[in-house]
């Protein structure tokens, strides 16, 4: 029982550092923000 305790534990302690550490390092390191312009918006034309 205390294994899957631990196992548990493990798996929310990972999923939770994957949401918070991604967001730091999207913010802090590569500075993503809604603002920026994807290629398919900026040079739109209206052609397929």
């Amino acid at each position: 029982m205390d294994a899957v305790l631990i196992m548990v534990g493990a798996f929310v302690g990972y999923i939770l550092m994957y949401k918070l550490y991604g967001k730091f390092i999207g913010r802090k390191i590569f500075n993503l923000s809604n603002a920026n312009k994807t290629p398919a918006v900026e040079f739109e034309d209206g052609k397929d």
